[in-house]
């Protein structure tokens, strides 16, 4: 017999025997995964699986799960990374060995993880008392399935030196027709300049999926958030403006409980947050400046498309005594608001909440402005009487209209003067017509 084709022989007579009677490694189960999040840090930890050599950490950022990343991990059963800001992810986990992979973890099992840092109490012990209503915070933060959405701020800002800003940033969320529409406003008041600027974005795309908060990202312009706390940044001709909001006072739930039925048709459900202390910078030009001021946030949503279509007068009053009044009005056709006034809210510096009757409230314009712009006609100026108390609310500027976003509309900064002193912030919808 050849030598050689003997010793082959052997050698394959030698391995048949060693694979019949080897123990085959065990089919290897899908990993449990659990993750922890602590402020911007995000850990991912799992207990070994038997028979396995190795795991494989996945990733998919949550506006598109489709787009899967992996991590080899080697045989540590832990993994941590600080995310951005407001930074949202699915996560799953796979263990393998030489045989083959597990299942995967559940991708979307924690839903979308996100990141937020932590944030130091600013609402006083006195009025840290959970609002009472059919608002569900802080999971109402988020989108809904209803027809308009939107998540409003605005705010008076101001430099170590005194000069003075105003600024508003807005996200709608419009679904009509079969799409969804995304569209963001960022506006700036330059008070010493005496100068408004503003700019209007729009994308159509369905939200990325989110587990609390929002996330908004349209076009640069961005605003993310989760329990009374957001972050806000927006660029407009040479202004660059990066804010952090922070509720010094709980949310109030507008209506009495958060959702109320027009008598014109049309519901919404409705929450605030009257006044947040802002901080953050404000680019002009090359110069930037650090800010402080404070800030107001709403969160509507419902069938607004009948409020909409008629319009209306808002006032969101800040005093500096700490006191905060919400005041709304929707215009009847020849813009008799006395007739339709919706609602509104009194804050007192303890944080005690009453509503405002039709009967407790009376609002009288002072002036007219027409745009040069667009030739609409709006209110300036105004005396307002709740209660005893009486205010007269002044424009910081008369120009502060936006048009471009399908609706012009006035959204402007002003003084607050009378039986109390303070800021405002007033929007007046629908004078185009």
């Amino acid at each position: 017999m050849n030598p050689l084709f003997s010793i082959i022989k052997t050698l394959l007579f030698s391995l048949f025997m060693a694979a019949s009677y080897a123990v085959p490694l065990p089919l290897l189960h899908a990993p449990s995964l659990d993750i922890s999040i602590n402020g911007l840090e995000v850990t991912a930890s799992w207990t070994s699986v038997e028979g396995a050599t190795g795991y494989q950490l996945f990733y998919a950022p949550c506006s598109n799960i489709d787009a899967i990343n992996n991590i080899e991990m080697g045989t540590q059963t832990h993994y941590s990374v600080t995310l951005s800001t407001g930074a949202a992810f699915y996560v799953a986990l796979q263990a393998y060995n030489h045989q083959g992979n597990s299942d995967y973890s559940n991708l979307e099992q924690f839903g979308c993880v996100q990141a937020f840092p932590e944030t130091v109490e600013t609402i006083p012990p006195m009025c840290r008392a959970t609002p009472q209503g059919i608002i569900n915070l802080p999971t109402d933060e988020m989108y809904h399935n209803e027809p308009v959405e939107w998540w409003y701020w605005t705010g008076h800002l101001q430099t170590a030196e005194g000069r003075r800003f105003g600024f508003e940033q807005v996200v709608f969320l419009v679904r009509m027709l079969g799409r969804t529409m995304q569209m963001a406003h960022h506006a700036i008041t330059d008070i010493e300049n005496g100068t408004f600027h503003y700019i209007v974005t729009t994308q159509f795309a369905e939200p990325a999926p989110q587990v609390a908060g929002f996330n908004w990202n349209i076009k640069g312009l961005t605003a993310k958030g989760r329990s009374g706390t957001d972050y806000l940044h927006g660029e407009v001709d040479h202004y660059v403006m990066d804010l952090k909001l922070q509720a010094a006072k709980p949310a109030v739930f507008q209506h009495g409980n958060g959702y109320t039925q027009y008598s014109f048709g049309g519901d919404t459900y409705y929450y605030s947050y009257e006044r947040m202390a802002a901080e953050g910078t404000l680019k002009v030009g090359e110069q930037t400046f650090t800010v402080t001021g404070n800030g107001w946030f709403d969160h509507q949503w419902g069938n607004l498309t009948p409020i909409i279509n008629l319009g209306w007068d808002w006032f969101a009053i800040q005093l500096d005594d700490n006191r905060e009044i919400m005041l709304f009005n929707a215009n009847t056709p020849d813009k008799d608001n006395q007739e339709l006034f919706v609602g509104g809210s009194y804050t007192d510096a303890q944080c005690q909440v009453r509503e405002i009757h039709p009967d407790q409230v009376d609002i009288t314009p002072l002036g007219e402005w027409t745009s040069p712009h667009t030739d609409c006609t709006y209110p300036q100026g105004w005396q307002i009487q709740v209660g005893e108390l009486n205010l007269t609310l002044t424009p910081i500027m008369a120009d502060q209209e936006l048009t471009g976003g399908g609706r012009n509309y006035w959204e402007g900064a002003a003084t607050v003067s009378g039986d109390a002193t303070g800021q405002a912030y007033i929007e007046l919808a629908n004078y185009c017509q």
